[in-house]
């Protein structure tokens, strides 16, 4: 990738130019110790390492936001470093702490359009690539993105917090919820699957950040004819596959496996007769037809 186009998003400018000094402000709620506050900023940043600012941030302004301290601290190292995903739409006005046209420089401005147009032409050739030379994989691995949840892991502390992080995600799509599961980990929810995968492809570094690591969460809770579906589907894909590749035993020991599946969701429900099982296939579009082994599951003298 080009030089010219890289930024740096670990370090704080210094001295503090106006627009960041207004912010500070406005999280003091125009208190008079903001001053003191941006003195405190700048010193900290002359004096430290760029991989020990944000600690040291950390403690020397602590005792001035208390609990609000954290989110202040990401909020500055975050401070007009990517375009706001909202543009002109944008309804943040002044406390907006993303990049608008109208206040960058135009160098700088035009480095960071420039990066993102880079990321999103690789990443249309890189699927496009995908889909050519492999369309079957493509078309067999489609309910995997039937997943709208991500896991974000090893998150460095001025990142730990819900608002930067959901700003940040919204670039890719809608986000629903941004939730803490440990310090360093968060888990992100988009509106649709779309956005989800848009966000896992990008080959943009998170954040900036080299070990930054993203994945689909494994562990997303279905309902039982959600599960059903999905099992149905993955089905017919290796049924298909295999009237082309015969003699796949790879393919015949995941269609037993799902098969066992799909045998233990439908008898899971305890202390119930067979015969009074109401499972409405019809009303939640399964075609029970689908099904290899559906009248040894069913039928209730096996």
């Amino acid at each position: 990738m080009n030089e010219e186009i890289k930024r740096n998003t670990n370090r704080i400018t210094i001295p503090l130019p106006d627009a960041l000094r207004n912010m500070v402000k406005r999280e003091m709620n125009d208190s008079d110790e903001y001053k003191r506050i941006c003195c405190v900023i700048e010193e900290t940043v002359a004096e430290n390492d760029e991989n020990d600012c944000y600690a040291a941030l950390l403690e020397k302004i602590e005792p001035y936001l208390k609990d609000k301290t954290r989110n202040f601290v990401g909020k500055l190292f975050m401070f007009k470093k990517r375009i706001c995903r909202d543009g002109e739409r944008c309804k943040r006005g002044d406390n907006c702490i993303f990049l608008h046209e109208n206040e960058a420089e135009g160098a700088d401005y035009k480095n960071i359009e420039a990066r993102r147009e880079v990321f999103n032409n690789n990443n249309n050739n890189i699927r496009k690539r995908e889909f050519e030379t492999e369309p079957n994989k493509r078309i067999k691995n489609d309910t995997k993105f039937s997943n709208k949840e991500v896991i974000l892991n090893n998150l460095p502390e001025d990142l730990w917090d819900d608002v930067i992080i959901s700003d940040y995600c919204k670039e890719f799509g809608s986000v629903s919820e941004v939730r803490m599961l440990k310090p360093g980990k968060y888990l992100i929810k988009f509106f649709d699957p779309s956005s989800a995968y848009k966000f896992i492809s990008s080959t943009e570094k998170t954040f900036g950040r080299e070990n930054i690591k993203k994945f689909y969460n494994k562990f997303v809770r279905k309902g039982k004819e959600e599960i059903l579906q999905d099992l149905f589907d993955e089905q017919k894909c290796l049924l298909q596959e295999m009237q082309s590749i015969l003699g796949s035993e790879a393919s015949f020991v995941r269609l037993r496996a799902i098969c066992i599946k799909i045998r233990s969701l439908v008898n899971s429900e305890e202390n119930s007769d067979r015969e009074n099982k109401n499972i409405n296939f019809k009303d939640n579009g399964i075609n029970k037809k689908n099904s290899v082994y559906f009248n040894s599951f069913f039928n209730p003298t096996n």
